[in-house]
């Protein structure tokens, strides 16, 4: 019943009641009656009856308009709960357990369980409920579509099946059957025309779902389906930033440890020769080149088992991950590190792929200035420039002509991987370096919401 309803009846009952009201005692009843008490409360007891039971039915309407606004608030306040959850850097198995709980609680129901749809598997996957016992949800927790029915069914079809008897319904398991739930409805959480999950709600009484009902649930789904889907294809964009992760960590092995063993084994083989030759003072000199060769490697090592180990978080604890990185560092390594920040840089959030990057960068910029450099002292600076992050290494060494590298050489390697890493960031590489002067590197990355 619309107020609009409620508002033309409130006009029109009344003038039509008072028409008849007022007519009919002139047309029916004798004049003399009318002048007397008996006829007067002839007249006013049907009056105050039909009045009072007018009354009643326009209340009633009013009641049924308000439930249904206050409804309607409470499913509007849900999307709007879940939608800010979804905005929220929170783990899919919390936004689905948000939704549930406003859920269960704008219907007045009893509980319920959200499950996502594994499509390769063919298999549902509980990730949050509400009431349940846990007889119930231990076999919840994977269900094979082709042992549950009823969500075969709401898979198939992409439809809402609604369950008036669960005691008597057989697609149902025993334990559900017995489980002292009267009613319930399992509805699909689907995005374009795929179901990514199901959302079954339950009931110890008879649940009814009027059609908003039902729209608003449907709407919901639709919701955590998006959410679903993005949480699914953020997963699949960490497998694949793994996956770099790791081909790059080998091909650095590989071509960087790789010329220093192949450069190990020639010497070995040189001081074989020298000594064969009897050229013990020859074979001694190649003896200090392979110590210090080892103990290059062994510096190489040690920076990449820290590097390996340093922690990767998604958030603003990065620049204290850097901090203790470079502490860390400063306790291994011949030369100094300092670190600087301009502006509220520790306020910036970072994605863990673009944090992990900017990690290795610096991680690769301080291994060739101990490899290379021949410094005293370098320094790192975090600042925030126009609606960007700028980080620099700079170092007091020896520097070099970035021409002048051979293909394949260490610096010229090395500086390659770290523009690579920049690259995949989103962000600006640059490198300035002058023989006897220094070298310095630095990556640019705009921020969300920078212009230009």
């Amino acid at each position: 019943m619309t107020l609009r309803f409620i508002k033309w009846t409130t006009i029109i009952v009344p003038a039509v009641f008072l028409t008849v009201f007022v007519s009919i005692p002139h047309f029916f009843f004798p004049a003399f009656l009318l002048q007397s008490v008996p006829g007067f409360f002839l007249v006013l007891v049907p009056a105050l009856a039909a009045t009072f039971v007018f009354s009643q039915v326009v209340f009633h309407f009013i009641a049924q308009a308000e439930e249904k606004v206050s409804r309607r608030h409470q499913e509007l306040l849900t999307l709007n709960t879940v939608a800010a959850a979804a905005s929220q850097p929170l783990k899919l198995e919390q936004l689905l357990g948000i939704a549930l709980d406003n859920t269960v609680e704008s219907l007045g129901i009893t509980g319920g369980v959200v499950c996502i749809l594994d499509e390769d598997r063919q298999e549902l996957l509980h990730v949050a409920c509400k009431s349940i016992p846990e007889h119930l949800l231990g076999p919840l927790r994977k269900v094979k579509l082709d042992q549950d029915p009823v969500a075969a069914q709401v898979v198939a079809t992409g439809e809402p099946v609604y369950l008036h008897d669960m005691i008597n319904d057989p697609r149902l398991s025993e334990p559900a059957r017995q489980s002292g739930f009267r009613s319930a409805l399992s509805l699909p959480l689907s995005s374009e025309g795929k179901v990514k999950g199901i959302m079954a709600l339950v009931s110890r009484t008879v649940m009814t779902f009027e059609p908003s009902q039902v729209e608003f649930l449907l709407t919901l789904g639709s919701q955590l389906a998006v959410a679903i889907e993005k949480s699914q294809l953020q997963e699949k964009v960490r497998e694949m930033a793994i996956m770099e992760e790791r081909e790059r960590i080998a091909r650095e092995m590989h071509d960087g440890m790789g010329q220093v063993l192949g450069f190990v084994n020639t010497k070995s083989l040189t001081v074989k020769r020298l000594l064969d030759l009897g050229r013990v003072e020859e074979a001694q000199g190649e003896v200090a080149e392979l110590e210090k060769a080892a103990r290059e490697v062994y510096a190489d090592v040690r920076e990449g088992v820290l590097a390996l180990r340093h922690p990767m978080t998604s958030g603003r604890d990065w620049v204290e991950n850097l901090k203790r990185y470079i502490g860390q560092l400063n306790d291994l390594n011949t030369f100094r590190t300092e670190m600087t920040i301009s502006g509220p840089v520790q306020s910036i959030t970072l994605p863990q792929e673009v944090e992990l990057q900017l990690i290795r960068i610096v991680q690769e910029a301080l291994a060739n200035v101990r490899k290379h450099a021949h410094a005293s002292q370098a320094r790192l600076d975090l600042s925030q420039v126009d609606g960007h992050l700028q980080v620099s290494i700079e170092d007091d060494g020896r520097g070099f002509d970035p021409a002048a590298l051979s293909r394949g050489s260490h610096p010229r390697f090395g500086i390659q991987i770290m523009r690579e890493r920049a690259e995949s960031a989103g962000a600006q590489f640059e490198l300035d370096s002058t023989v006897d002067q220094g070298t310095r590197i630095s990556f640019t990355l705009p921020l969300p919401g920078a212009e230009g």
